[in-house]
């Protein structure tokens, strides 16, 4: 029997997941930095010391605007594109523009969730009660309701509903 053939996008999502990406840090550098678990981010300069790949990187692009990048494979000094755009050995995270026009399109409740759906690979929110798979993402009615603070593996992940009578959840389903 043979294999299909596929890459690792088959697989891993490496677009910024709506629910993991903090809307509330005010810098780019410092939200792209909470949502990888860094201390700091990298330049070109250090592409070469780092010894785990899919480190973030930061470059100034040639419009002048900061370019955020993941290093595909570790220890690997290549120059990184000067526009908005993925090579063999980098992954475009995204730019300061790119970045603020994502976060503006996440102000549409409706937006959200279809980018949501999207990072899922899911077609529909389920709605509470349904029967599901583990992963799959439902809404669930409250009444006047800010936020919903659902805990993950390395702390909490705070998200914040766009309307006063709804809100997203992970859930997970048994059944």
């Amino acid at each position: 029997m043979e294999v299909p053939k596929s890459n690792a996008e088959t697989y891993v999502n490496f677009a910024l997941n709506p629910m993991l990406l903090s809307r509330e840090a005010g810098e780019h550098s410092v939200r792209l930095m909470m949502y990888y678990g860094s201390d700091s981010l990298l330049t070109v300069e250090q592409a070469s010391q780092t010894n785990e790949p899919f480190q973030v990187f930061v470059t100034q692009l040639e419009d002048g605007q900061q370019g955020y990048f993941l290093q595909k494979t570790a220890g690997l000094a290549s120059a990184m594109p000067a526009g908005e755009y993925s090579d063999s050995d980098w992954h475009f995270v995204g730019s300061d523009r790119t970045l603020t026009e994502q976060l503006n399109r996440w102000q549409d409740r409706n937006q959200f969730e279809q980018d949501m759906l999207d990072w899922y690979r899911q077609d529909a929110l389920g709605i509470y009660g349904d029967n599901g798979q583990i992963g799959d993402i439902y809404s669930y009615d409250f009444h006047e309701l800010v936020n919903v603070i659902l805990p993950i593996e390395n702390g909490k992940l705070q998200l914040y509903s766009h309307g006063r009578t709804k809100a997203l959840r992970i859930g997970v389903s048994i059944n």
